[in-house]
Order: C-alpha cells, then sequence, then structure tokens
C-alpha cells in the first residue's frame, strides 16, 4: 500500500478524536473537524479526502499527461516539414573550354515545406530566389536575379498504397491511447482498493483491541469471583492461580492489539511530520463508521449466469491492445512490399537582369514552365523481416489475453457473487454466534459465582466469546470488501469518485 495513501488516512483519521487531547488539536483542524458529514470517519470521507490531497493519487494523475503519446508518434509522419536554406558560392577556377564562364558569383535563398497525407501522398513545395553574377574570359558578363517555384507530387501504388500503412498505424495510435486511458482507470481502481483494505484494517484493528479488552474485564471480574469464592472456602488457591494466569493472558493480547494499532497510528503520525504530541492521541477512542453496500451489489449479482458484466477495465485494455496489435500486423505486412511511386514535379522561374520584382512576377504568372513525370519502384531483399515477425507474435498474444480476460471476468463474477451472498449470511450467523457467546459468557460467570460450573469452563466460555467477536468482525470487513469487487466488476470505481468529487464540490 502506497505509504501517502496511508498517510491521508491517517490524517482524517486524527483530526477526528474524542480524547480529551482533543482540545489541543490546531484551529485548522477543528475546523476541518465540523466540517466532517456524520461526525465520524467514514469510508466515502477517506477516499475523498485521499483524491484531494493524497500524493499518490497525484502520482497517478501524471499518467493521463502521456496517454496522447502512442497518437502524437502516430501521427509524426503527417506533420509539415519546413526548411531553409542560404547559399553563397564564388568560384573563380580555370575551366578548359573557353566559353564557360571563368567566374561565378552568386548568393541563393530557398524555403520549402513538405506534407505527407494519410492518402499516401507527398507534396514537397520549394520557393528559391537569388543573384547570379557569371563571368566569361570574353569580357561579357551577366549579372541576373531568378526566381524558382517547384511543385513536387507524389504517390504510393505498393507499400504504403493509398495511405493504407499510415491509416493502420493512425488507427493503432488512436487505440493505444484508449489503452493508456483504461490503464489509468485500472491504476485508480487499484489504488481505491487498497484504501479500502487500509480504512478496514484500521477500523478491525481498532475493533480486535476492544474485542481483547472485553475479555480482560471478563478475566477481571472472574479473579475478583474467585478471590471472593477463596475467602467463602469454596474455591482453591489452584483456582486463582488459573483465573490469575488466564487475565496476565488476556492482558498480554490486549496489549498486543493495542501495540499494533499504535504502531500504525504513530508510524503514520511520524511519516507525515505532524507534531510530535499527535503521538499520544488514543487511537481507540476514534469514531469509524462502516458503509453498507450490501443490498445494492447483491441486487446486481441477480442470476449471475445471466448478468455478467462487459465493462471490466483489464478486459477493455486487452481488447483494445489485441485491436491495435491487428492494425500493427497489417501495417507491417503492408510496409514488406515493394516501394512504387507515381512522381510529377512541375518548375516555374523567372529571370530579370535588372530587378527582384520582374523574376517574381514572371513565376507568379507561370510564364516559364517544365514539367516531369515517371515512376520510381525500390525493394529490399531481408533474409528476415524482423518488424513482421515481431508483429504477428504480438497479435497472437494480445488474442490469447483478450480471449483468456473475457473467460476470467465471467469466473471472477461468478466468484464474487457467490462469495458476498456466503458472506452475508455468514456475517448474520457469526453475529447471532457472537450474541450467544456473550450470553453464554455472562451465565457461565454467574453460574462460577455459586458453584455451578468449573473454573476452566468459566475461562473457555470466556475465550469463545472473544474469539466470536473477532470472527464476526473480520467477517464484516471481508462482506464488505466482497460488497465492493461486485462493484468494481460492475461499473468500476469511476463513477463512484465522480460521485465523491461532485459532493466536495
Amino acid at each position: 500500500m502506497p505509504l501517502s495513501s496511508l498517510q491521508s488516512i491517517l490524517l482524517i483519521l486524527l483530526m477526528y478524536g474524542h480524547s480529551p487531547l482533543w482540545a489541543a488539536l490546531p484551529e485548522d483542524a477543528k475546523a476541518m473537524l465540523e466540517s466532517f458529514p456524520e461526525k465520524k470517519v467514514t469510508i466515502d470521507l477517506v477516499i475523498g479526502r485521499a483524491v484531494q490531497f493524497s500524493d499518490s493519487f497525484k502520482a497517478l494523475q501524471s499518467q493521463l499527461t502521456a496517454v496522447d503519446v502512442p497518437l502524437l508518434r502516430a501521427r509524426a509522419s503527417l506533420d509539415t516539414r519546413i526548411n531553409g536554406k542560404i547559399n553563397q558560392l564564388d568560384d573563380q577556377t580555370e575551366n578548359q573550354i573557353s566559353f564557360n564562364p571563368n567566374k561565378i558569383n552568386s548568393t541563393k535563398y530557398s524555403v520549402s515545406a513538405g506534407q505527407y497525407f494519410s492518402s499516401g501522398t507527398s507534396a514537397d513545395l520549394e520557393l528559391a530566389h537569388g543573384r547570379t553574377l557569371l563571368g566569361f574570359a570574353s569580357g561579357t558578363d551577366s549579372d541576373a536575379y531568378e526566381t524558382r517555384a517547384t511543385l513536387s507530387l507524389s504517390q504510393n501504388l505498393w507499400r504504403d498504397a493509398f495511405g493504407m500503412a499510415t491509416r493502420r498505424s493512425l488507427i493503432e495510435g488512436e487505440t493505444l491511447k484508449k489503452v493508456a486511458v483504461e490503464a489509468y482507470h485500472e491504476s485508480i481502481e487499484s489504488w481505491v482498493w487498497e484504501l479500502l483494505q487500509v480504512y478496514y484494517g484500521a477500523w478491525l484493528a481498532q475493533s480486535q483491541v476492544e474485542v481483547a479488552r472485553e475479555n480482560v474485564q471478563r478475566r477481571e471480574r472472574l479473579l475478583q469471583i474467585t478471590k471472593i469464592k477463596l475467602n467463602r472456602g469454596t474455591a482453591e488457591q489452584p483456582d486463582v492461580l488459573q483465573v490469575r494466569s488466564a487475565l496476565l493472558t488476556s492482558q498480554v493480547q490486549l496489549a498486543a492489539a493495542e501495540q499494533t494499532l499504535r504502531e500504525r497510528w504513530q508510524g503514520l503520525v511520524i511519516s507525515l511530520k505532524l507534531p510530535q504530541a499527535w503521538l499520544t492521541l488514543d487511537a481507540r477512542e476514534i469514531p469509524m463508521g462502516l458503509d453498507q453496500p450490501f443490498a445494492e451489489n447483491l441486487a446486481a449479482c441477480g442470476d449471475e449466469m445471466k448478468t455478467v458484466p462487459d465493462n471490466s477495465t483489464l478486459a477493455k485494455r486487452l481488447a483494445l491492445q489485441a485491436e491495435a496489435a491487428r492494425a500493427n500486423l497489417e501495417r507491417s505486412h503492408n510496409l514488406t512490399k515493394p516501394e512504387v511511386k507515381l512522381v510529377a514535379q512541375m518548375t516555374a522561374n523567372g529571370i530579370d537582369p535588372s530587378t527582384r520584382s520582374q523574376s517574381v512576377d514572371e513565376v507568379s504568372g507561370f510564364d516559364n514552365t517544365a514539367w516531369a513525370v515517371g515512376l520510381t519502384f525500390a525493394m529490399t531483399l531481408p533474409s528476415e523481416n524482423v518488424a513482421l515477425r515481431s508483429a504477428y507474435a504480438e497479435n497472437i498474444k494480445t488474442q490469447a489475453l483478450a480471449a483468456q480476460a473475457t473467460d476470467n471476468l465471467q469466473l471472477d463474477w461468478l466468484t464474487a457473487c457467490g462469495n458476498l451472498k456466503r458472506l452475508v449470511a455468514s456475517t448474520e450467523r457469526l453475529r447471532e454466534a457472537y450474541e450467544n457467546q456473550k450470553q453464554r459468557a455472562k451465565l457461565d460467570e454467574e453460574r462460577f459465582g455459586i458453584g455451578r460450573t468449573t473454573t476452566l469452563g468459566v475461562i473457555q466460555s470466556g475465550d469463545d466469546a472473544s474469539l466470536a467477536g473477532s470472527n464476526l468482525r473480520s467477517s464484516e470487513v471481508e462482506t464488505r470488501l466482497a460488497a465492493w469487487k461486485v462493484r468494481r466488476l460492475i461499473t468500476g470505481f469511476k463513477p463512484y469518485l465522480e460521485e465523491l468529487h461532485a459532493k466536495n464540490h
């Protein structure tokens, strides 16, 4: 369990105590105390506060900032490319042919933009402008401005034919984004589940202390009765020794239970760096409420075979992963094909010896044009296609995991509903058994006072009452966790958290 989640729970527990030390709490703690619904700690309060202040919840929320990464990565190939160039040339090398220029001095600027589309089409536009001075041995020089525009288009006809592989990549990216969202919801559900276990664990530790304290009180009364009987001559010294030993054992058990509760309390107070005086608060006196999530979830089970939920976050995530793997397999298979492209290019230019604007006007009017059309072919001959093999393996694995998750969901649902029904019935029986054992212990105590039962008998009845109390408390926790398990399978915890958020805002 993340420490920060536990800290959130303790902070709430700590700020609501009915011990005499409550008056020493800070004013902000008192104000928070008054704001608590029902004036006691509840599971809704704990989870609601943990969502607001828990570091572990903030860490989980950081996952949301990365859910778009797979889709952004897939869209990267469709991003617009912009390039710019500046070129300065000064060439005065000697030529073998006399009518070639013996001096070239030029300055050129160019900017280009390119875009690849999901149709498998690539478009590039380049605009260039510059001034070129050509010197000849005859003494005649040429100095002019040139503006040139070039539009190039290409269309994939086999590999990524009309964008087939690119679109599969986009589908994969979009699906993996959904996978990331479902993974986030899974993490939140696990986080809530851990909080539930900690809260109920704290309640159980507190109730076990109470059961142990009741047993000590029984032993103390029994020792007093035994001493009275010893003075009357109806009991002997071995009886006193037996009862005193039983009392000592129960005191040891109480001390162990209190230490367990105290360690949980003090360890968390220290980890929160709260005032040292808060370590002395009596955790036994903190009122903690138990929710009653049975009726709604029992009704949801209904006929288990006909009401299997289909929105498990795990099953949805694995199904989405399988969908992404299929898209990746199709893309990888398409990319093994040879590359065949239809390529077209159109160029327009303008040259003017005197002004820049005239060359620009000639380009914009397409006065001087050239065009070309052609086909290109390229292929590789790999001995093995690693990407395709990997995609095949991933597709098989994800399909199997998705099918297994669906089967497991049905099994989990049947188990969860059956477990909840059993525990609800068992808890009622254990409650009746506990009441019976308490009554038996009380009656045996009275019978022992008048000599109608043995020392061992009355001690045993007290132990049985304590055991029945512990079993009841444990069953109450198990029943609630089972009800939450059914709720998690039905809707997940997202609607529950949204409801808490609405209440708190």
